[in-house]
Protein backbone atom coordinates (compact mmCIF):
# COMPACT_ATOMS: atom_id res chain seq x y z
CA UNK A 1 0.00 0.00 0.00
CA UNK A 2 3.15 2.85 0.27
CA UNK A 3 4.54 2.18 -2.32
CA UNK A 4 1.14 2.13 -4.51
CA UNK A 5 0.69 5.68 -2.19
CA UNK A 6 4.01 7.06 -3.57
CA UNK A 7 2.96 6.18 -7.13
CA UNK A 8 -0.53 8.05 -6.82
CA UNK A 9 1.38 11.16 -5.00
CA UNK A 10 4.35 11.37 -8.16
CA UNK A 11 1.65 10.77 -10.69
CA UNK A 12 0.45 14.39 -10.87
CA UNK A 13 4.43 15.60 -11.23
CA UNK A 14 4.43 18.24 -14.36
CA UNK A 15 7.08 18.02 -16.55
CA UNK A 16 7.70 20.88 -18.90
CA UNK A 17 8.59 19.93 -22.90
CA UNK A 18 9.96 22.77 -24.87
CA UNK A 19 8.02 22.70 -28.34
CA UNK A 20 9.96 24.37 -31.54
CA UNK A 21 7.59 26.43 -34.10
CA UNK A 22 8.68 27.94 -37.46
CA UNK A 23 8.40 30.63 -37.65
CA UNK A 24 10.73 30.90 -41.44
CA UNK A 25 12.63 28.52 -43.41
CA UNK A 26 14.89 29.05 -46.17
CA UNK A 27 16.60 25.90 -48.41
CA UNK A 28 19.44 26.55 -50.61
CA UNK A 29 19.34 24.17 -53.66
CA UNK A 30 22.55 23.94 -55.38
CA UNK A 31 21.41 24.92 -58.68
CA UNK A 32 19.36 28.24 -58.53
CA UNK A 33 20.06 31.54 -56.77
CA UNK A 34 20.88 31.33 -52.80
CA UNK A 35 19.90 33.16 -50.05
CA UNK A 36 22.15 34.22 -47.15
CA UNK A 37 19.46 35.96 -45.06
CA UNK A 38 16.20 35.09 -43.09
CA UNK A 39 13.56 37.11 -41.20
CA UNK A 40 10.81 36.50 -39.45
CA UNK A 41 8.31 38.84 -36.82
CA UNK A 42 8.43 38.13 -33.19
CA UNK A 43 6.42 38.96 -30.84
CA UNK A 44 8.27 40.16 -27.10
CA UNK A 45 8.86 37.95 -24.41
CA UNK A 46 9.05 34.84 -27.27
CA UNK A 47 12.04 32.68 -26.63
CA UNK A 48 14.18 33.12 -30.23
CA UNK A 49 16.21 30.00 -31.64
CA UNK A 50 17.94 30.66 -35.17
CA UNK A 51 19.70 27.49 -36.18
CA UNK A 52 21.07 26.29 -39.95
CA UNK A 53 22.72 23.18 -41.94
CA UNK A 54 26.36 23.27 -43.32
CA UNK A 55 26.71 24.17 -47.21
CA UNK A 56 27.71 21.70 -50.03
CA UNK A 57 31.37 21.74 -49.34
CA UNK A 58 31.83 22.53 -46.21
CA UNK A 59 34.08 20.04 -43.94
CA UNK A 60 37.30 18.42 -42.78
CA UNK A 61 37.56 16.42 -45.87
CA UNK A 62 37.95 19.07 -48.56
CA UNK A 63 40.00 21.31 -45.93
CA UNK A 64 42.52 18.55 -45.86
CA UNK A 65 42.59 17.34 -49.31
CA UNK A 66 43.61 21.06 -50.50
CA UNK A 67 45.87 21.84 -47.52
CA UNK A 68 43.33 24.58 -45.86
CA UNK A 69 44.55 25.71 -42.84
CA UNK A 70 41.66 26.00 -39.54
CA UNK A 71 41.42 29.16 -38.08
CA UNK A 72 42.04 28.39 -34.51
CA UNK A 73 42.88 25.20 -33.40
CA UNK A 74 43.10 25.89 -29.66
CA UNK A 75 39.20 27.01 -29.19
CA UNK A 76 38.90 24.04 -26.95
CA UNK A 77 41.71 23.68 -24.29
CA UNK A 78 42.61 20.14 -23.31
CA UNK A 79 39.73 18.57 -26.06
CA UNK A 80 41.01 16.93 -29.51
CA UNK A 81 38.67 18.79 -32.02
CA UNK A 82 39.18 18.90 -35.73
CA UNK A 83 39.73 21.55 -37.33
CA UNK A 84 36.64 23.79 -37.62
CA UNK A 85 35.25 26.90 -39.40
CA UNK A 86 34.09 30.26 -38.26
CA UNK A 87 30.83 31.91 -39.65
CA UNK A 88 29.84 35.19 -39.08
CA UNK A 89 26.43 36.83 -39.18
CA UNK A 90 24.67 40.37 -38.41
CA UNK A 91 21.17 39.89 -35.93
CA UNK A 92 18.91 43.34 -36.90
CA UNK A 93 16.79 44.04 -34.65
CA UNK A 94 13.56 46.20 -34.65
CA UNK A 95 14.99 49.37 -33.25
CA UNK A 96 16.79 49.95 -35.99
CA UNK A 97 20.00 49.98 -33.21
CA UNK A 98 23.43 48.24 -34.52
CA UNK A 99 23.11 44.77 -35.96
CA UNK A 100 24.09 42.38 -33.35
CA UNK A 101 27.18 40.74 -35.06
CA UNK A 102 27.47 36.64 -34.12
CA UNK A 103 30.32 34.17 -34.43
CA UNK A 104 29.34 30.56 -34.76
CA UNK A 105 32.17 28.09 -34.30
CA UNK A 106 31.93 24.55 -36.51
CA UNK A 107 33.23 21.49 -35.57
CA UNK A 108 35.14 19.81 -38.56
CA UNK A 109 33.97 22.73 -40.44
CA UNK A 110 29.96 21.59 -40.20
CA UNK A 111 28.46 20.90 -36.86
CA UNK A 112 28.26 23.81 -34.68
CA UNK A 113 29.70 23.62 -31.32
CA UNK A 114 29.57 27.85 -29.72
CA UNK A 115 28.33 30.83 -30.37
CA UNK A 116 29.90 33.65 -29.51
CA UNK A 117 27.80 37.40 -29.26
CA UNK A 118 30.31 40.29 -29.87
CA UNK A 119 27.70 43.03 -29.38
CA UNK A 120 24.14 43.29 -28.01
CA UNK A 121 21.04 45.30 -28.18
CA UNK A 122 18.05 46.55 -25.94
CA UNK A 123 15.63 44.28 -28.27
CA UNK A 124 17.08 40.78 -27.82
CA UNK A 125 18.74 39.24 -24.53
CA UNK A 126 20.92 36.15 -25.33
CA UNK A 127 20.11 32.85 -23.20
CA UNK A 128 21.98 29.91 -21.80
CA UNK A 129 24.26 31.87 -19.76
CA UNK A 130 25.43 34.92 -21.18
CA UNK A 131 27.79 35.13 -24.19
CA UNK A 132 29.14 32.36 -25.07
CA UNK A 133 26.98 28.83 -25.59
CA UNK A 134 28.36 25.03 -26.07
CA UNK A 135 26.31 21.56 -27.01
CA UNK A 136 23.22 21.89 -28.71
CA UNK A 137 23.94 25.36 -30.38
CA UNK A 138 22.18 27.88 -32.18
CA UNK A 139 21.47 31.49 -31.77
CA UNK A 140 19.34 32.02 -29.24
CA UNK A 141 17.63 34.82 -26.83
CA UNK A 142 14.59 36.24 -24.98
CA UNK A 143 12.96 38.78 -27.38
CA UNK A 144 12.20 42.18 -25.68
CA UNK A 145 10.82 44.20 -28.50
CA UNK A 146 7.86 43.19 -31.45
CA UNK A 147 8.93 43.23 -34.84
CA UNK A 148 11.01 41.66 -37.79
CA UNK A 149 14.46 39.84 -36.60
CA UNK A 150 16.93 39.53 -39.66
CA UNK A 151 20.08 37.82 -40.04
CA UNK A 152 22.50 38.15 -42.50
CA UNK A 153 25.55 35.82 -42.55
CA UNK A 154 28.25 37.94 -43.66
CA UNK A 155 31.36 35.61 -44.09
CA UNK A 156 33.13 32.08 -43.24
CA UNK A 157 36.34 31.94 -42.49
CA UNK A 158 38.86 29.96 -43.46
CA UNK A 159 37.17 29.85 -47.32
CA UNK A 160 35.35 26.84 -48.54
CA UNK A 161 37.93 24.76 -50.45
CA UNK A 162 35.85 22.54 -53.18
CA UNK A 163 38.93 21.93 -55.41
CA UNK A 164 42.45 22.83 -55.73
CA UNK A 165 41.49 26.36 -57.68
CA UNK A 166 38.15 26.81 -56.25
CA UNK A 167 37.32 28.63 -52.92
CA UNK A 168 33.88 29.35 -51.67
CA UNK A 169 32.61 31.93 -49.63
CA UNK A 170 29.26 32.58 -48.00
CA UNK A 171 28.38 35.33 -50.60
CA UNK A 172 29.34 35.29 -54.06
CA UNK A 173 32.36 38.13 -53.77
CA UNK A 174 32.93 39.50 -57.61
CA UNK A 175 36.38 41.65 -56.57
CA UNK A 176 37.66 38.11 -55.58
CA UNK A 177 36.10 35.94 -57.85
CA UNK A 178 34.45 33.86 -54.79
CA UNK A 179 31.40 31.61 -55.38
CA UNK A 180 29.20 31.49 -53.05
CA UNK A 181 28.51 28.11 -50.86
CA UNK A 182 25.83 29.16 -47.90
CA UNK A 183 24.18 26.80 -45.32
CA UNK A 184 21.71 24.41 -47.52
CA UNK A 185 19.23 25.29 -44.66
CA UNK A 186 18.14 28.65 -42.18
CA UNK A 187 14.91 28.06 -39.68
CA UNK A 188 14.01 30.74 -37.57
CA UNK A 189 11.59 29.42 -34.30
CA UNK A 190 9.96 30.55 -31.36
CA UNK A 191 10.15 27.60 -28.38
CA UNK A 192 7.25 27.21 -26.54
CA UNK A 193 7.41 25.25 -22.94
CA UNK A 194 4.29 23.13 -22.66
CA UNK A 195 3.48 21.99 -19.25
CA UNK A 196 2.58 18.28 -19.43
CA UNK A 197 1.89 15.27 -16.74
CA UNK A 198 3.32 12.06 -18.68
CA UNK A 199 3.51 9.85 -15.61
CA UNK A 200 -0.29 10.26 -14.72
CA UNK A 201 -1.88 7.34 -16.02
CA UNK A 202 0.90 4.66 -15.54
CA UNK A 203 1.54 5.98 -12.14
CA UNK A 204 -2.46 6.30 -11.16
CA UNK A 205 -2.37 2.39 -12.94
CA UNK A 206 0.69 1.41 -11.04
CA UNK A 207 -0.31 2.87 -7.54
CA UNK A 208 -4.03 1.50 -7.87
CA UNK A 209 -2.98 -1.87 -8.42
CA UNK A 210 -0.59 -1.85 -5.57
CA UNK A 211 -2.74 -0.42 -3.05
CA UNK A 212 -5.64 -2.65 -4.01
CA UNK A 213 -3.13 -5.81 -3.96
CA UNK A 214 -1.57 -4.78 -0.30
CA UNK A 215 -4.84 -4.16 0.95
CA UNK A 216 -6.36 -7.02 0.09
CA UNK A 217 -3.15 -9.27 1.39
CA UNK A 218 -3.48 -7.20 4.79
CA UNK A 219 -7.58 -8.45 4.33
CA UNK A 220 -6.34 -11.63 3.51
CA UNK A 221 -3.83 -12.25 6.14
CA UNK A 222 -5.97 -10.28 9.24
CA UNK A 223 -8.09 -13.24 9.23
CA UNK A 224 -8.74 -15.34 12.28
CA UNK A 225 -7.27 -19.28 11.36
CA UNK A 226 -10.36 -21.77 12.03
CA UNK A 227 -9.01 -24.72 13.99
CA UNK A 228 -9.80 -28.24 11.83
CA UNK A 229 -12.90 -30.09 12.78
CA UNK A 230 -10.67 -33.25 13.94
CA UNK A 231 -8.14 -31.17 15.98
CA UNK A 232 -11.29 -29.83 17.88
CA UNK A 233 -12.24 -33.32 18.29
CA UNK A 234 -9.27 -34.64 20.07
CA UNK A 235 -9.27 -31.80 22.21
CA UNK A 236 -12.27 -32.48 23.29
CA UNK A 237 -11.67 -35.95 24.39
Amino acid sequence: MIVGVIFLAFSNSPVHVDNYNLKARVENPVTTSQEVNISAFFEAGQHFFFNFTHGTYWGVKYDVDYGLEPTWTDFAPNASMPAYKIVSLNLSTPSGDTAVPVDVYMVGGTDPYAVVYRGQSADFVPLDGGNQTLGNVGLEGRVVRSGNYTLVLTAIVPLVQKDAGTSYGIVADPDHGLLGDPPKMMSMWNIVSVETKPYFLPFVSVGTIAMLSGAASGLYGGRPKRRSRRHSEKTNR
